[in-house]
């Protein structure tokens, strides 16, 4: 017998959010509730392909985007993010009104801190409890804490301290709201190693930083020998044969990133923290290029490297003898204490429990 509706509201910033909320949201339709989903832009699009049987609801755009040089993105993010901010409240009425629609039981918000309603049980995603933004963090902490207070829970995608993945960026000392530690939602699977690739790219992000970082894999990769692939994360880009050794896919399923995750010798990716996950999932390591002026990749990736799971580089530095460097056997994500993916319990929220 089915529990009730419960809302998905998705950031759209890259598809980073999009893809943690896949296993969210079939782990609702186990659990015998009707998701009904919520976003905008590519986010909203990739949910709706991805699960066309279900109701969809499109938010306030954002239109995120990066400055035109990578220089100067990070005030450019500060002031972007006013108005952003002032797109995000408006969530607040349209959950009010998709709430007199489908008369939710409950609500999930990953990273859209207005879509929630004083009248039902609701969650707020995220693995910034402690917000990285330079010399504004204390600050930006204080306030996306307090946006959190509005929920009932706020689940965490990452393991419990003191061994989670982030750092302090997931922790929370004495915190006054349920904290959760859901692991880490990712729907990719192990695949079998057959005719793989040498070295392999996953760019994702806003633009115009992931085309740039495009235009760079792809004059490493024509240095490298071997069999080599970029999933290059945009429908506006078209696929093709760059040279003998080297293919370039527009946008790839979820399907083809686990296959060439699972069956590449090395791997170069943006290092948003979902494809973090993803690798997590699947015990591999990576060469991450987090994006510049992108403090919260920045600092992951720093602190991913000082553990030994991952190495980085700068955006900048990035060349084909880097790429030769990066050992798999110095940075290892398979010693990760990963304890699997259950929201069965937590689900509780949404029938009063």
């Amino acid at each position: 017998m089915p529990k009730g509706k419960v809302l998905v509201a998705v950031l759209n910033w890259g598809l980073g959010h999009a893809t943690r909320c896949i296993p969210v949201i079939r782990s609702l339709q186990q659990q015998n509730f009707q998701p009904v989903i919520a976003s905008d832009g590519k986010a909203l699009s990739f949910l709706k392909n991805e699960f066309p049987e279900l109701v969809s609801y499109e938010l306030k755009p954002l239109h995120i985007t990066y400055g035109s040089r990578s220089a100067f993105n990070f005030p450019y993010l500060m002031v972007k993010s006013l108005f952003w901010n002032v797109q995000l409240k408006k969530d607040a009425a349209l959950v009010h009104s998709i709430h007199k629609n489908e008369g939710l039981t409950g609500i999930i918000s990953d990273g859209r801190p207005y879509a929630y309603h004083r009248d039902v049980p609701s969650a707020y995603i995220t693995h910034q409890l402690q917000v990285k933004s330079s010399i504004f963090s204390e600050l930006s902490t204080v306030i996306h804490r307090q946006l959190i207070r509005r929920f009932d829970e706020c689940w965490v995608p990452d393991i419990a301290p003191p061994h989670n993945i982030c750092g302090p960026m997931s922790q929370w000392k004495n915190a006054d709201i349920a904290l959760r530690y859901i692991g880490f939602p990712s729907d990719l699977t192990v695949q079998k190693r057959t005719s793989g690739y040498d070295h392999a790219a996953i760019i994702a992000g806003a633009e115009p930083e992931r085309t740039t970082l495009e235009k760079r894999l792809i004059a490493c990769f024509r240095e490298l020998a071997g069999k080599n692939i970029i999933l290059a994360g945009s429908k506006e880009r078209s696929s093709e044969k760059i040279s003998d050794n080297l293919e370039l896919i527009g946008m790839a399923s979820r399907a083809e990133v686990g296959q060439v995750i699972s069956q590449s010798d090395t791997l170069v990716v943006r290092g948003g923290y979902s494809t973090i996950m993803d690798l997590i999932k699947l015990q591999r390591t990576a060469l991450l290029v987090p994006t510049p002026g992108q403090t919260e990749q920045l600092y992951l990736a720093k602190h991913l490297k000082r553990h030994h799971y991952f190495d980085r580089v700068s955006q900048a530095q990035l060349s084909a003898e880097r790429i030769r460097q990066f050992s798999k056997r110095k940075y290892r994500s398979n010693n990760v204490a990963f304890t699997g993916f259950d929201l069965g319990e937590v689900f509780g929220l949404f029938e009063g429990e």
